[in-house]
């Protein structure tokens, strides 16, 4: 078996929470830098429910830590989408079927596949090394 390097049983809940909320602050942070102004101005609302079902989901178990550990990776494995730059802003809605007529639609599409992989990789990636070298996750 391999060697713990982290016992989560042993840091405290509160900066478990830091470490969370600025994975939250990195998720939200990196989807509005992707976004077309247009389209950005409607998903505040969508962030903070977001966040609030996060941190309900945290409040309300037994034993916060393993919630809190995976929301703080998530945010770093989504540091991942910044790869896929900004949508220009001209750029419609992915409903609106008008939008593969846009002329760098393919440009964006290919960049967000690529950018949407490497966050499956790299969240995979830390779910395999927490499972072997965090306890308590």
């Amino acid at each position: 078996m391999a060697a713990m390097l982290l016992d989560l049983t042993t840091v405290p809940i509160w900066v478990l929470w830091i470490f969370a909320l600025m994975g939250l602050a990195c998720i939200f942070g990196a989807a509005l830098w992707i976004l077309p102004p247009r389209l950005r101005r409607r998903y505040p609302a969508v962030i903070l429910f977001g966040t609030a079902l996060f941190c309900a989901r945290a409040a309300v178990s037994r034993d916060p830590r393993g919630v809190l550990w995976f929301g703080g990776l998530l945010g770093i494995a989504c540091l991942a989408l910044l790869s896929m730059g900004q949508m220009p802003a001209d750029m419609p809605s992915a409903r609106d079927p008008s939008v593969r007529e846009h002329p760098l639609y393919s440009v964006v599409a290919r960049r967000g596949r690529i950018a949407g992989i490497s966050v499956v990789i790299v969240v995979v990636a830390l779910v395999v090394l927490s499972v072997i070298f965090v306890r308590g996750a």
